[in-house]
């Protein structure tokens, strides 16, 4: 399962709070592609290298003090990542525009 959190700085760490499944990848509603999207270059060939820091990509999209959280067991409530910067090698996007 992956999971939208806002965060809040405490004294002890960070504390999540859920705001909605989400999904990372698929074209119409992942969150990966849309940061790509932004930060690709017309031009830019495969393969490409890549790199989303996500607390940068939060914040140009106005939504400071989010995270993406990824439930490894999702019996287990303690196997929870929060996601920092997602690297990757290759990718196709394709957009279909007006003509």
């Amino acid at each position: 399962m992956y999971a939208l959190y806002k965060t809040t700085a405490v004294p002890d760490g960070t504390r999540y709070e859920f705001q909605e499944e989400t999904s990372l990848f698929g074209c119409k509603s992942g969150w990966i592609p849309h940061f790509l999207q932004k930060q690709l270059k017309v031009g830019d060939c495969e393969p490409l290298k890549w790199n989303i820091d996500l607390k940068t990509a939060f914040a140009i999209e106005n939504m400071p003090n989010h995270a993406l959280v990824i439930n490894l067991k999702p019996k287990n409530k303690e196997a929870n990542l929060s996601l920092n910067n997602w690297l990757g090698y290759g990718v196709m996007l394709h957009q279909d525009g007006p003509r």
